[in-house]
């Protein structure tokens, strides 16, 4: 019987406080410049609730708590208390609720959560706005299987890339971001706002742990047509980034996924495309046959952000985060 993407998290994953690559410390030391914070219950003298978050001021001071860069998802962390499923469900809308009374009071309070995250009723509960993402996930599988789960035309696409580019592993975080913000805003015809020093220490960091890798792809002369980065922890390989050069071969990215896929099922993950964010990307990410999945939010504002937040919405230029 094939295994489920619950059944997969709950055998891999060793420490339920630190359920993904974005709620270990040092990704959140580097992520947030030591800015962040952890909200903890305890019972008995054992921590049994984790709640990270990342307090910023904008706008004139005004509190805003919010994902760090290239944090697209934290959320709670409880521990299973084990027993039946309503003393389960129960245990952890105790433990969530005590984690979110120990939050700060802010203008704007976002919480994206992780895969672990069935629901957000405790944070409904006491104000916040329930909302869901999505994504899609190939759980590791055979790989034969996975390539023949794919359309025909992604196939036919990757061996045509292959036959024209070198696949390598990039060593240059730096180089990387600048490759990245140069062609993400040719190709989307957006602005880039990320801060690219940040998110080169975060490459880095997850270079020097063994913890993430650059996949290029180099046409014959050399020159560097198509870049990704993954991360990952022990559950999931997570694409966090990906630009190309604007006249590469259509099929090159693809090519590059399908390289991060085959190490990500090695080392026996999930592959997780990390969230959708057009129409455009889920297609992309169709081609594999992946299992869409929920990532539950909880947003709560003051009726003075919500204003705020909505007319800077109808005055700012289209952006491009991720």
């Amino acid at each position: 019987m094939e295994m489920t993407l619950t059944e997969h998290v709950t055998e891999v994953c060793t420490d339920p406080l630190v359920p993904t690559l974005f709620h270990e410390p040092w990704w959140l030391e580097i992520a947030t410049g030591g800015r962040y914070a952890v909200a903890e219950v305890l019972d008995k003298g054992m921590v049994v609730g984790r709640l990270p978050y990342y307090p910023k001021h904008k706008w004139g001071g005004v509190l805003i708590a919010d994902l760090p860069p290239l944090t697209h998802f934290l959320g709670p962390a409880v521990i299973d208390c084990g027993g039946k499923p309503n003393k389960i469900f129960s245990y952890r809308q105790e433990v969530t609720k005590e984690l979110i009374l120990k939050l700060p009071r802010a203008a704007s309070f976002y919480v994206k959560c992780h895969r672990g995250v069935s629901d957000v009723v405790a944070f409904q509960g006491v104000g916040f706005r329930a909302g869901v993402q999505f994504t899609q996930e190939l759980l590791p599988r055979p790989l034969d299987e996975i390539w023949q789960n794919m359309r025909s035309k992604a196939r036919q696409a990757i061996n045509g890339a292959r036959a024209l580019h070198e696949i390598t592993t990039g060593s240059d975080p730096d180089l990387f971001m600048r490759f990245y913000a140069t062609f993400i805003e040719k190709n989307k015809g957006e602005i880039n706002f990320m801060d690219n020093d940040v998110h080169a220490k975060l490459i880095r960091a997850c270079l020097e742990r063994g913890r993430g890798k650059i996949y290029e792809a180099r046409e014959h002369n050399g020159d560097l047509a198509a870049a990704i980065f993954c991360a990952w922890d022990e559950v999931a390989s997570y694409y966090l980034l990906t630009s190309r050069i604007p006249a590469a071969h259509h099929g090159v990215t693809l090519l590059l996924v399908w390289e991060a896929i085959n190490e990500a099922v090695k080392r026996g993950q999930i592959f997780d495309f990390d969230g959708i964010s057009s129409e455009g990307g889920a297609r992309a990410a169709n081609n594999f046959s992946p299992t869409l999945s929920p990532r539950f939010t909880a947003l709560r504002e003051s009726p003075s952000m919500r204003i705020l937040r909505s007319v800077k919405s109808l005055i700012a230029p289209q952006t491009y985060y991720y």
